[in-house]
Order: C-alpha cells, then structure tokens, then sequence
C-alpha cells in the first residue's frame, strides 16, 4: 500500500470526531508532492481545506466538489475534495496559484496559470468543518543532495518567479479588460447608431486592439500556430518564470536582466491604456450620455 501514514496514526480520538485531519509528512522539494488525509463521519458539505504558508497567508483552497476554486484570485487547477463519510486524500503539487488567464489563451513553451513551486519552509494546513478548524503542520525540506544550493537561493527563485507570475497576471488583465471594453463598445455605439460617436469608438478600438496585441499573439488558435507567429509579451514572461522556476537554482544575473526589460514594457503598455481609459473613454461617455445611451463601464 502506498503511504498508510494515516492508518499509523488511528485512534479513538479519530473515531470521535466528526472530521478529523491527519498530521501530512514532510516533504522533499522538488521531489515530492504534500499528502494531505483526512476523515469525515458523515457527509461534511461545509468542509475546507487550505494551505498556509510560515505567515499564515491561504496559498490554496480546496471545497468540496460543488464549488471548489483557486485561491487568491488567481488562477489555478480547482482540487475538489471528496465530502462523504470515511478516509480521504488530496496531493498539493507545491505550486503557488498561477497568473490570471483568460479564455482562448494559448502559450509557447508555457502552462498558462501555472504557479511557482513552493520554497522550503514551514507550511500549514487547515481544516474548517462544523464549525470547528484543525491544523496540522509540516515542512517542505531542500533536496539534501544538493550542493552549492541554500535555503535562501530557492526563496530568491521562489521571490523572482512570484514576481514574474504578479507581471503575467497585471497583463492578462488588461487583455480581459480591453475586450470587455470592446465588447461593450460594439453593442453602444451600434444603438446610439451617432457619426461622433462612431468616430471616437473607432479611434479607441484601434488603440485597445494594438494594447491586446503587443500583449498577446491573437492570431493563436492552437498550440500548432505559436510556431508559425512570434511569441508576444505575455508569452514571454510566461516562459521566464517557467526557466526561473525551474529546478533548484539561484536566479542568474541574466534571469535579473531580462525581467527588468519585460517590466519596462509592462509599465509602458499599462501608460497606454490608463491613456485610453483616462481620456479618450470618457470623451466617448460623455458623447453617449448626450445621446441618452447607456455608457461604458470599466471593472
């Protein structure tokens, strides 16, 4: 049998619980992954699962399969939990939620949304169900078969590989806000059915889809196509944090280089749109408002 950690660790007290959760192992990094058991004597709709870091700040939630989500925002894969009565396990992977994505997106030699794997530390996880919460702690350990690696090398990798996935995130945004824009643009300007109006909407259209397109390569349909059109500014970050990220290692000097240039653009793109939703969107407001139309909301 695989890991019968929990079966070592039956008692009556397990036996009186309502939920119970059982003390996970501590963890090899990155050979590992964090086995988490525990057991419900009925079926617990209300239970959750969370992972904390040395802090105390969520990484991850996991609910039962109804509504399981990511945590923070973020995106990453939903982990259900199986909520009947008995023994049950989930695996946390080590990785951090992901940058925020958004529908249609394909990458080059990236997983969109995946996040940086966990640097060694103390780690928590939380039980909520009944109204009653246990904790159980463990440790994500450094390889010991690593030389020339320290504890402080991997939170450095861990620091720039969170930074990258923060980037990532700050343009994945504006490209789900420029299409809403878009979207809302459309349907406004064709009722307000306005010359003025038109003109303005075109004016900032084409301002929106360049944004969208320095950010992103739109012409991806399938991973076939990014090897036929240049990978964009998010497909690069992307890739970045995936080469940080990767293995044990202290970021490189390099590594340091290239995302302070990436940033760079980052920081002028986002001038650009704060530009169209400054100025030119509310010339477009105000036009519609005089037309008795419903303006442009921006979220």
């Amino acid at each position: 049998m695989d890991n019968i950690a929990a079966l070592r660790q039956l008692s009556q007290e397990v036996a009186r619980r309502s939920a119970y959760l059982f003390k996970p192992s501590d963890v090899i990094r990155p050979l590992g992954r964090a086995v988490i058991d525990y057991s419900l004597a009925r079926i617990t709709p209300d239970l959750v699962i969370e992972i904390l870091d040395s802090k105390g700040e969520v990484i991850r939630h996991f609910a039962p399969r109804k509504d399981a989500d990511g945590a923070t925002g973020q995106s990453a894969p939903p982990l259900a939990l199986e909520s009947g009565a008995g023994i049950h396990r989930i695996v946390w992977d080590l990785r951090y939620p992901g940058p925020v994505t958004f529908s249609g997106i394909v990458l080059r030699y990236a997983e969109p949304g995946q996040g940086p794997v966990a640097p060694p530390g103390e780690y928590s996880v939380r039980l909520t169900a009944d109204g009653q919460t246990q904790v159980q702690k463990f440790e994500v350990i450094r390889n010991p078969k690593l030389t020339g690696v320290t504890d402080s090398d991997l939170q450095e990798q861990f620091q720039l590989a969170i930074q990258l996935r923060d980037e990532t995130s700050r343009v994945h945004r504006m490209v789900i806000a420029v299409r809403a824009i878009r979207e809302q643009i459309i349907k406004r300007v064709a009722a307000a059915a306005d010359a003025e109006a038109n003109r303005l909407a075109g004016d900032i259209r084409s301002k929106l889809d360049e944004i969208e397109e320095d950010i992103y390569q739109v012409r991806n349909r399938s991973p076939r196509d990014t090897l036929n059109y240049p990978i964009k500014l998010n497909n690069q970050l992307a890739v970045l944090q995936r080469l940080v990220d990767t293995g044990d290692a202290k970021p490189t000097d390099q590594d340091y280089a290239v995302f302070r240039e990436l940033k760079n653009r980052v920081g002028k793109i986002r001038a650009r749109m704060d530009d169209v939703l400054g100025g030119d969107l509310p010339r477009l407001n105000r036009r519609l408002a005089v037309l008795g139309s419903e303006i442009i909301s921006v979220k």
